[in-house]
């Protein structure tokens, strides 16, 4: 009986020690946990940066380090909980990152990276440029005042290729521009008073690039029963290679009646660079001859829709065409009502979504001063 008592007890303590080792091998392992207590965040260069890290585990904590690019620190534990403080410094100025490592006796690791800001200690403006120097981006120079310590001062410091010196600040170099041509718009003949522009075309004619910026005035004088002038400053709006064209405009406000020469003066750079002149510019007039009625008109349908064209008028002063559409003939266009207007460059248009059946066309020319032309012969088409 004892020896089979003795069995039993044996077997249950082999049972239970194995239950034991198998719950507990199922048990997962604590790592250790690092603290960053305190920590410089700004600093000078050579200037110390000091860090305080704290680290804890359930087995003892060999080590703590604390490693930037250039080095590696570390601090022995052999505790469940340890503190260290570390310091660093550093060479240059800009961001730095420090990571702080906690190591136990399993081999388990724990880390945290903070961020350190690191300025120069030398009187520098912020983009390093010592106080009483030239900077690199001309034309700065350091003053180590205001809130960047830099100011223009190309006097000093000169400027960037192809700008030049105006009053410490460089500008886009101002090379010499032709004018190519100058127009009225909306039209040579307009109204009296009525406001309108001139569109002045100019032209880079020499190997340098006209740079985006470069600074022009035009002076421009109207000579006639009055003499209007006027004064516009602009600046390219992109880079003019060799022979390559660019468009600015002047705004006038009126005229009295009568026709008018037209004196352009364009300068850059202080310099006087072209003059042009064009006799018998632009009219102002109050005169009732209305332009010719349209003629040539013309339709085909196709896979588009409708086409309809006409032969254009010739008029200075022609502003555009109205076009008129209706379902039935009146000698006197009374059915008609109008369809569409277009400018004064067009001579067609395509007509699209017609249903089936007839119907008839007819235009009118009109000018700037509100004169409209005699009606064109109608013009039929049967669809579908």
């Amino acid at each position: 009986m004892n020896y089979r008592y003795a069995a039993i007890i044996a077997l249950a303590l082999i049972i239970a020690g194995g239950f034991f080792f198998m719950f507990s091998g199922q048990q997962k392992e604590a790592k250790p946990v690092i603290s960053i207590l305190d920590f410089t965040q700004k600093a000078s260069t050579g200037q110390a940066v000091q860090v305080t890290a704290k680290a804890a585990g359930e087995t003892e904590i060999t080590k703590i380090t604390s490693k930037t690019q250039t080095e590696e620190l570390q601090q022995q534990c052999w505790q469940k909980e340890c503190t260290a403080l570390f310091t660093h410094t550093f060479p240059k100025p800009g961001t730095q990152q420090i990571e702080v490592t906690t190591h136990d006796s399993k081999g388990n690791t724990a880390a945290q990276k903070i961020i350190v800001q690191i300025f120069s200690n030398e009187k520098t403006c912020i983009d390093q440029t010592p106080i009483g120097t030239c900077s690199k981006n001309k034309p700065f120079y350091c003053t180590g005042q205001l809130l960047q310590g830099l100011v223009e001062k190309c006097s000093r410091c000169g400027c960037p290729a192809g700008t030049e010196c105006k009053n410490e600040k460089c500008a886009p170099i101002a090379h010499t521009l032709q004018i190519i041509s100058a127009q009225a718009l909306p039209a040579k003949i307009i109204k009296p008073q009525m406001p309108f522009e001139i569109l002045v075309t100019l032209k880079n004619q020499e190997n340098e690039l006209a740079a985006k910026g470069a600074a022009y005035t035009f002076k421009a004088k109207l000579i006639g029963p009055n003499t209007p002038q006027t004064e516009k400053s602009f600046a390219l709006e992109k880079d003019l290679a060799q022979n390559e064209t660019t468009e600015a405009r002047i705004e006038f406000n009126g005229l009295n009646e009568g026709v008018y020469s037209l004196e352009l003066e364009l300068k850059g750079n202080d310099d006087i660079f072209e003059q042009f002149s064009l006799p018998s510019f632009v009219e102002a007039s109050t005169e009732k001859t209305p332009p010719s009625a349209p003629t040539g008109l013309k339709t085909q349908l196709g896979g588009n829709g409708l086409e309809l064209s006409w032969n254009p008028n010739t008029e200075a002063d022609l502003a555009g065409y109205k076009i008129f559409k209706s379902n039935s003939i009146e000698p006197t266009h009374i059915a008609y009502s109008i369809f569409q207007t277009v400018d004064h460059k067009a001579n067609k248009i395509t007509i699209q979504g017609l249903e089936d059946g007839k119907y008839y066309f007819v235009m009118k020319a009109f000018d700037y001063l509100g004169n409209e032309s005699p009606y064109s012969q109608y013009i039929k088409v049967e669809k579908g």
